[in-house]
């Protein structure tokens, strides 16, 4: 190895590309709480770098309640479409306190008052997007007030 090797992987540290060391480990992602302030939410997760595709390999979203008249989409737009597509949509649902609802992988079941009566929620497969894609959670409250939400999940960030 010459110098001009180890002073080109010094600069180039956690660069894709000759002597590039990335690390390939889950990397933890939190929103932190997001308030309505008495009106819709409208939350866009973080993109990878240029260079870099990411995966997401789980992803919740806690809400502290949500109205059967409420509605949550997560969808995705990239720079090619025009319109987004939606990937995972809620609906119908009456939760008084927190609730965590698996987007990404996970599963979860309740049951409401009435016996035998329950739902079984499962998370869509793990996605890999790129720089250009937009991916959005939308949450539509019937009646805002002070509601909150916050988007939990691990990710990858890989070289292309």
């Amino acid at each position: 190895m010459t110098l001009d090797d180890i002073l080109w992987s010094i600069t180039h540290r956690e660069v894709p590309g000759r002597n590039a060391k990335i690390a390939y480990k889950d990397i933890a992602y939190d929103s932190g709480t997001i308030a309505s302030g008495g009106a819709d939410i409208s939350f866009t997760l973080p993109a990878p770098n240029q260079g870099y595709v990411r995966r997401w390999e789980s992803l919740v979203i806690i809400t502290n309640t949500i109205a059967a008249a409420d509605q949550i989409f997560f969808s995705r737009l990239s720079s090619d479409l025009i319109t987004g597509t939606v990937l995972w949509y809620i609906n119908g649902v009456t939760i008084a306190g927190n609730f965590s609802w698996p987007v990404i992988l996970g599963r979860a079941t309740f049951f409401g008052a009435g016996a035998g009566v329950g739902v079984n929620m499962q998370g869509i497969d793990p996605m890999i997007v790129g720089p250009e894609d937009k991916l959005t959670f939308f949450v539509d409250y019937n009646a805002p007030v002070a509601q909150s939400i916050t988007v939990r999940g691990f990710y990858k960030d890989l070289p292309v």
